[in-house]
């Protein structure tokens, strides 16, 4: 948790406050302004409980939740200025983030619980041989075209434990997920995954929450399945459309 005593000026836009550690390679003001712009239209009454936003220098990621679990009176979120914000990507981060707020601060234990039986009640065993066939079949990219789902499931395995055992002990291994070689193994495994995912990033319950989130308030229903919309709007009735 950062606790130094505070060398940087504080910046305010629309209620949402941050501060800059480390100058951002990017338009750090225009990523606040779309985000204020955004809560301000969807989800105004979380304003007053955005965390102090600091950009600074990260290692390996876009951003992060940095609070003490012990003693959580001070929650950041910080965001990464070494970055590109390639297709303003730092917003979407930003809200995942946010995301990682809501779940971890916001909702009430019951809400999510009643999240963790919908990931729980939507995840199914893969159909191995169909993803099989479509590989031999397509490009990558044309998979990503014309099965969408599919490749985000593929894709999600990278974040697997069978993957990282298949790295680990499997004689040949690609570190490739959409490989052939990969997929074949993977198909004496009994693999269940979400089959409603936001995105690939799918590792555990709560970055399936905050992927679902972000996807929301930065596109709407363009690519939000139906049903994760609806649970949002249950689990968040404070949203709007």
């Amino acid at each position: 948790m950062i606790t130094r005593k505070r060398k940087n000026p504080l910046h305010n836009i629309n209620g949402i406050r941050y501060e800059i550690i480390d100058l951002p390679k990017y338009d750090e003001e225009r990523v606040i302004r779309q985000f204020s712009e955004i809560l301000n239209k969807k989800f105004k009454v979380i304003i007053n409980y955005v965390p102090l936003i600091l950009f600074k220098v990260l290692k390996g990621r876009v951003g992060e939740l940095n609070y003490e679990p012990i003693n959580a009176d001070v929650v950041n979120i910080i965001m990464n200025s070494n970055y590109v914000n390639k297709n303003n990507i730092v917003l979407r981060f930003l809200f995942h983030e946010l995301g990682h707020y809501l779940f971890e601060f916001y909702l009430s234990d019951d809400t999510i619980d009643d999240f963790q039986d919908y990931v729980k009640d939507n995840t199914k065993r893969v159909n191995i041989s169909q993803l099989i066939d479509l590989i031999e079949t397509f490009s990558s990219e044309e998979l990503k075209l014309k099965y969408p789902l599919q490749y985000v499931l593929i894709g999600s395995f990278q974040f697997s434990d069978e993957y990282k055992y298949y790295l680990k002990n499997v004689e040949n291994s690609e570190r490739n997920v959409y490989s052939l070689h990969f997929l074949e193994w993977l198909k004496s495994t009994k693999v269940k995954l979400f089959d409603k995912p936001a995105s690939a990033y799918m590792p555990d319950n709560e970055e399936i929450f905050c992927e679902i989130f972000a996807n929301y308030m930065m596109y709407d229903l363009r690519l939000l399945h139906s049903d994760n919309y609806r649970i949002l709007k249950v689990l968040i009735p404070e949203l709007r459309s």
